[in-house]
């Protein structure tokens, strides 16, 4: 190959190595005023893409693609997982490189594993690969790739329970600490069987609601995902919906309702009979008050008085035993208290009268 002008001209010049191997397309070679230069085409550049997503959860992965090139050709091209260092270990796992030819070089792929929550780069070491002119590549360090383990969760507002609210308005609040939350879904089903009666579906505000409307038991589930990729976990003991979380809602707007019974409406004076009145309600009473006999009242004061009153034991309801001793002739009804019995809603018991209870002086034989 010529080379120069004028006088100054060379036909060939040929470049080969210690093995004898014709290596001059690594070269740049110039002649100019009879001064022959030869530059070796040698700078390696590698620069690092990715990763291919910021999260990822226990044991998935992410992919960093590495690429490096050069004018000169390689003499070692080949990159393992040593050739890497992180500025955080234990975070991730480094899968062992796959390689590509391109244009003037090669293109790795590099593909991390999540371990444990936390944040790390990577790093090229510089001197991981070279050219046949004895250059090597600078360090080049990744953007973070960062692992997220704990799941998210989310709360009711109000919390479950009972509620003497009709209709009732729940907040659901998901939350995650760490990447932060994709998205969620929401279902509310009724006790009795599980009927799906709303389904909400990838929502994405801070806040949501659903309204409860009517009395009832209600199952409210949510499903929240992250952006790593991890799903809520499901209450515990509770297979129906499986990564949900429920919240047990019942609406009751119903007060317990008390029932008398009486042995007789009849009783002589100076005599005893037992009332019996049960209270019951549509889902469930308190734990059932010790009563007294300032919890019930004669209607007409003097007929007949209260002496005691036994309970609460469970019999289709609460029931209380009340015992009364006639005083005098005449008739009066005997009454539960107002307020006496509330439900787990914070309802109340309306008063409730018995039949009326007749005291007779008892006849004398001549």
């Amino acid at each position: 190959t010529e080379i120069g002008t004028s006088d100054n001209v060379l036909s060939s010049v040929t470049i080969t190595n210690s093995s004898s191997t014709n290596v001059t397309s690594n070269y740049e070679i110039t002649m100019s005023n009879g001064t022959l230069t030869v530059t070796a085409l040698s700078d390696i550049t590698c620069s690092v893409v990715g990763p291919s997503v910021e999260w990822i959860k226990k044991d998935a992965t992410a992919t960093y693609t590495l690429t490096c090139t050069s004018l000169a050709e390689f003499s070692d091209s080949v990159i393992t997982s040593s050739d890497f260092t992180m500025s955080s270990l234990g975070i991730v796992s480094l899968g062992t490189p796959t390689k590509v030819a391109v244009t003037n070089g090669f293109e790795y792929a590099v593909t991390v594993t999540g371990i444990i929550d936390g944040s790390t780069t990577l790093t090229l070491k510089e001197g991981s690969v070279s050219v046949v002119t004895g250059k090597t590549n600078s360090e080049v360090t990744s953007e973070a790739i960062n692992v997220d383990t704990i799941a998210p969760t989310a709360t009711y507002s109000p919390t479950a329970g009972f509620y003497n609210t009709n209709p009732l308005s729940v907040v659901i609040t998901p939350s995650d600490e760490g990447s932060g939350v994709k998205n969620y879904d929401v279902l509310v089903g009724q006790n009795k069987d599980n009927a799906v009666l709303q389904n909400h579906t990838n929502k994405t505000a801070e806040t949501f609601t659903v309204t409860l409307n009517g009395e009832n038991i209600y199952n409210v589930y949510t499903q929240v995902r992250d952006v790593a990729g991890n799903v809520s976990v499901a209450s515990s003991g509770d297979t129906v919906y499986n990564k949900y979380i429920k919240g047990n809602f019942i609406v009751d707007v119903t007060p317990p309702v008390c029932t008398w019974t009486l042995p007789s409406t009849s009783l002589n004076v100076g005599s005893t009979m037992k009332a019996t009145v049960v209270c019951k309600d549509t889902y469930s009473i308190t734990e059932p008050p010790t009563l007294t006999a300032d919890d019930f009242r004669v209607l007409t004061e003097g007929v007949f008085e209260i002496t005691k009153v036994t309970g609460p034991t469970s019999d289709s309801g609460q029931k209380y035993v009340v015992t009364i001793k006639g005083l005098k002739a005449g008739s009066s009804k005997l009454r539960i208290r107002v307020n006496s019995i509330a439900d787990r809603a914070g309802n109340y018991n309306a008063y409730a009268d018995s039949a009326s209870i007749t005291i007779s002086n008892p006849s004398s034989c001549m």
